[in-house]
């Protein structure tokens, strides 16, 4: 059950470091300097 429980909380991190690379890099967004 804890496995489950921390399965949204990883999945979770994971999209907000998707955020943070995105922000970082925002190539991606079509901003190609």
């Amino acid at each position: 059950m804890t496995v489950y429980a921390g399965f949204p909380a990883a999945l979770n991190g994971l999209f907000a470091a998707k955020d943070v690379f995105a922000a970082r890099f925002p190539v991606q967004k079509g901003e190609a300097a």
